[in-house]
């Protein structure tokens, strides 16, 4: 297989390391199969962003890997955080991430969560909707504690070029542009302060032109509709979206485009960096690449012309590639240096025919006791998956950092989930 979207690892190496640790030795310490995230990765990514985005707020956003030590190292660089749940919230404040510079998006907050986020004085909730503003509103105010609001708007512009769309059409996500100024005149708040508008065109986006076309229009939207419902613009969060390569066909971001791109636009609308707050939120970009999914060989077999490659390892504890349709780069780690002589499907123990991680992979000969490493797995890789399926153990997950790793996750056997189990046949575990 062609592996330029593998450039973050040193394949010419004997031994397949990730941060100059071998996976052989990780794999030795805490089993298979385990996720592991290369810290210098991540750093990398954080720097290029943040040269891009120069003057802006990069916020991380949790939903994609919310691993404390991967959050912990994000802010620590100076990143902010975008959190969508009260686990997230917390897990933000764990890790260390100010409270000013943490915002809340997502439909669907429960009065818990907004109560949360407005006692931790975060920066600013992203309101789906009039009725989650009025909400916000009256929880501020039986509190006595002011919450700032960004008005999430699902804005009418449509990115083609991205295949998870989170605008353009109906949508769970945000007042529709063309109803937003009306609907938001006629709101009387007296506790919520809106101080801006959030919007989110798509996902996984490697075109620049498209999200500079985002930028310009989200630019435009927030000054009209500071205008027209009289507010004071503040901060416009644009979302994020940007994407990193799957398949060997994929081109990377062009960050020198969107950087200068950028910089236009603001000179376009007289936008200064300094007089409104302007958030960027990035989970896939600054993660994904860092991430490896290492799983080991228990079967070979041979079916009807096909190969299959199964490994103790499956969509169990690694969904994506079934679940978005995401075809994710994959080597055999011992065997990294050797030619492919064959072309297989990888998939793992789980009872279902659904379950192949890799699909039609040139590899070398596998055998058994083969270490399989699935790439691009430190976004939506863990935190997407549904562990608890045909009750397998669930994997460790380490970090590499500066030549050390940590097992920051401890693999979590049956026993373990068994016993956060009530029975039901044990009177004593029965209330009322």
């Amino acid at each position: 297989m062609a592996t330029a979207n593998l450039k973050y690892f040193d394949l010419n190496a004997e031994a397949f390391a990730v941060g100059s640790v071998p996976v052989a030795e990780i794999a030795g310490r805490v089993g298979t199969p385990f996720y592991v995230y290369d810290g210098g990765i991540i750093e990398q990514k954080f720097e290029r962003l943040r040269r891009t985005l120069r003057g802006c707020h990069v916020l991380y956003s949790l939903k994609c890997n919310p691993s404390v030590a991967v959050c912990s190292l994000l802010k620590s660089l100076g990143a902010g955080a975008d959190v969508a749940s009260y686990g997230e919230l917390l897990t933000a404040q764990r890790a260390g991430f100010a409270a000013q510079d943490t915002v809340f998006v997502g439909p669907g907050k429960s009065d818990r969560e907004l109560e949360a986020a407005i006692d931790a004085g975060i920066f600013a909730i992203a309101a789906e909707s009039t009725n989650e503003l009025q909400r916000i509103d009256a929880i501020a105010g039986e509190r006595s504690k002011p919450a700032r609001v960004l008005v999430r708007i699902n804005v009418k512009e449509n990115i083609e070029v991205a295949w998870e769309k989170m605008a353009g059409g109906p949508s769970r996500f945000g007042i529709d542009e063309e109803a937003a100024a009306d609907a938001l005149s006629r709101l009387s708040l007296e506790a919520a302060e809106i101080v801006g508008i959030h919007t989110y065109a798509a996902s996984q986006v490697l075109d620049a032109k498209a999200i500079l076309r985002h930028i310009d229009h989200s630019l435009g939207l927030a000054r009209a509709l500071s205008q027209q419902v009289g507010f004071e613009l503040k901060c416009i969060d644009f979302g994020g979206g940007f994407g990193v390569p799957y398949a060997d066909t994929d081109e990377e971001l062009d960050t020198d485009a969107l950087g200068s791109g950028l910089d236009d636009l603001l000179a376009k609308y007289a936008v200064s960096r300094d007089g409104v707050k302007l958030v960027f939120e990035s989970g896939r970009y600054l993660a994904a690449e860092c991430g490896v999914f290492v799983t080991k060989v228990v079967d070979v077999k041979a079916s009807r012309g096909k190969t299959f490659v199964i490994t103790d390892g499956g969509i169990n504890q690694f969904l994506r590639p079934q679940f978005m349709k995401v075809k994710h780069p994959a080597l055999i780690l011992n065997k990294h240096r050797r030619p492919p002589t064959a072309v297989v499907d990888i998939g793992g123990p789980c009872c279902t025919p659904v379950d192949c991680i890799a699909a039609e992979v040139r590899v070398p000969r596998p055998e058994v006791g083969d270490l399989v490493g699935v790439f691009n797995c430190g976004a939506y890789g863990y935190s997407m998956s549904p562990m608890n399926f045909l009750s397998h153990p669930w994997p460790a997950e380490v970090f590499v950092h500066k030549g050390k790793m940590r097992v920051v996750r401890e693999r979590k056997e049956a026993e373990d989930f068994l016993r956060e189990q009530i029975d039901a046949s044990d009177d004593s575990s029965l209330h009322g």
